[in-house]
């Protein structure tokens, strides 16, 4: 299981920075590894360049040169450039094959063998004089006075004695320098070119294997079309030093580098691990607040820190979502209470009259009136309760089985035809005015939920008509501007008080005026807007100049 802490963002910070840091190391020790080795090569090639250019100096200078190299094997300039114990220089006859001369850093000494152990060679017990070729004394009598034997068995005794072979002579190893095809192509050519040599050519003589940079020049005296004018022949310059110093100190950066790097990680990861947490305590902070937030503490805000970083954006977004809440939350009680409050009048209402009824003995037209009055009471009630169950629909959203194209005239004539018998009770005329489709403009068309629709036309016709004075006309016109489908409803009532305009849309406001003659269930414009909004749209609200108001629906057309 993993552990809590690798799944907090604290973590995820600090591991992030962490690698981000440790790529950016390694790219710079590359980086900084790199500009070394160049600079320190580049070093190494100018005192290649600089060795070779002091050597062709001094074959200048000197007036022998031409009997020097290629004729005369023997020759050494008066001032030898080559004595120089960290270069190898080494010179090729112009094929190449040959080597004219070599520094002495390419000639190596072996060490002296041991001497050959003693071989003795004194005559053995069985042997006889005659073996060694040596005369007899006893048999010749030529002792002396003093009992020696004469000089020539002196001598062979001498040579009876221990000898010691001579040591062979120490064995001289030369060593040389190779010559690459690109350095042969310079053949001809007054050009030098630079190479690093590595492999088993060099590592006899180069320490550690650490490989040569080797530069080869070629020189091409003058007169070289008169054979006997020339001066010199001409031949190769191979100036070489080794890369040891460069590959040690290369070594010693990358173990630097491997001990100071870690260390520099850990570092770089406890500040980031410091830096995330302070700068995500303010999240854990409006994270413990928002835990404290509920419904009957929804009038809290979160503390908004100072500054005008993305906490503080966050801070007040939060708050804002919270205004917001509240107030639906508060619309919501409202909403309830006011349901619960037209809900109660009428079954209030229904249930006092059945009690007076049955506290005595009535008529047939008492209780034909009661019921009467009864009827009237459930209608209500039934009325609001399909207005709730319509507001219902429009708060949950379009179903995508619902949504259809709609054409405009349609449904306003059907509204239209469904408001008529309210219209005739209340000596109301109607006065609908469709949009004529014609070449240019085509039929208005709508996405929607038709019934839903229906209901929002229906619902400002009646409020219309119970606001419009008797034999007065209610107008309803389709129209259509920039890609929008209008639809004005006019009456030509009292209007409404402007301090009130704002809250006509909410559920159960009702406007305090006796001048209308019907009084509804506040519901039905809170409806319409519903719906309308549902539908991408929305509704406005102004009073007539003449008299009356305007609702204008504002729904976008289907574009094909």
């Amino acid at each position: 299981m993993i552990p809590r802490f690798v799944r907090t963002l604290r973590f995820k910070l600090t591991f992030f920075n962490t690698i981000v840091f440790a790529a950016l190391i390694a790219v710079t020790c590359v980086l900084f590894l790199n500009l070394q080795r160049h600079g320190m090569t580049a070093a190494l090639d100018e005192r290649l360049n600089t060795r070779a250019d002091t050597i062709i100096e001094v074959f200048k200078a000197e007036e022998d040169l031409g009997l020097g190299i290629g004729r005369a094997p023997s020759w050494r300039p008066s001032i030898d450039p080559t004595r120089f114990p960290s270069f190898y220089i080494q010179f090729r006859s112009e094929s190449g094959r040959n080597i004219i001369f070599r520094s002495k850093t390419l000639q190596a000494v072996t060490k002296t063998p041991a001497p050959i152990a003693p071989i003795p060679t004194t005559l053995s017990a069985t042997s006889s004089p005659h073996d060694a070729g040596v005369a007899d004394p006893s048999n010749s009598g030529l002792e002396d006075a003093s009992g020696k034997p004469p000089a020539a068995v002196s001598s062979a005794l001498r040579d009876e004695s221990p000898t010691t072979q001579p040591a062979p002579p120490p064995v001289r190893l030369h060593y040389e320098l190779p010559l690459s095809g690109a350095a042969a192509a310079l053949r001809g050519h007054m050009d030098r070119h630079i190479e690093t040599i590595v492999g088993e050519n060099v590592n006899a003589f180069v320490p550690d294997g650490h490989g040569l940079r080797l530069l080869t020049l070629y020189i091409n005296p003058k007169g070289l079309e008169d054979p006997e004018q020339r001066k010199c022949v001409p031949f190769f310059i191979q100036v070489a030093l080794p890369m040891y110093g460069i590959e040690t100190s290369m070594d010693g950066l990358r173990k630097n580098f491997l001990i100071v790097a870690p260390i520099v990680l850990l570092v770089s990861g406890f500040a980031s691990w410091l830096l995330a947490r302070r700068s995500l305590s303010p999240i854990g902070r409006i994270a413990r607040e928002a835990r404290e937030l509920t419904a009957l503490r929804l009038d809290r805000r979160i503390a908004v820190p100072e500054g005008h970083d993305e906490v503080v954006d966050m801070t007040q977004t939060i708050n804002e979502m919270l205004d917001r809440l509240e107030a639906a939350f508060r619309a919501q009680e409202r909403f309830i209470a006011d349901a619960a409050h037209e809900l109660k009048t009428p079954v209030a209402t229904a249930l006092s009259g059945t009690q007076v009824l049955l506290q005595k003995a009535r008529s047939m037209e008492e209780y034909e009136e009661f019921v009467a009055s009864l009827q009237d009471e459930l209608r209500r009630i039934g009325q609001m309760v399909d207005s709730l169950l319509t507001l219902a629909r429009a708060d949950a959203g379009l179903s995508p089985g619902t949504a259809s194209p709609v054409p405009i005239n349609e449904i306003v004539m059907s509204a239209v035809q469904s408001c008529q018998p309210i219209a005739v009770q209340r000596e109301v005329r109607l006065v609908p005015k469709l949009a004529m489709p014609g070449s240019n403009s085509p039929e208005l068309v709508v996405v929607g939920d038709d019934d839903l629709l229906h209901s929002m036309i229906s619902n400002l016709i009646r409020n219309a008509i119970r606001h419009a004075p008797v034999d007065s006309p209610v107008e309803v016109e389709v129209s259509a501007h920039s890609g929008e489908a209008h639809i004005t409803v006019r009456d030509s009532g009292p209007g409404i008080d402007p301090p009130y305009l704002d809250r006509i849309f909410d559920r159960f406001f009702q406007v305090p005026s006796d001048q209308h003659r019907l009084k509804g269930s506040g519901l039905g414009l809170a409806i319409a807007k519903g719906v309308a909004r549902l539908h991408g749209g929305d509704i406005s609200v102004a009073n007539r100049p003449s008299g009356g108001c305007e609702f204008v629906i504002r729904l976008p057309i289907k574009t094909r």
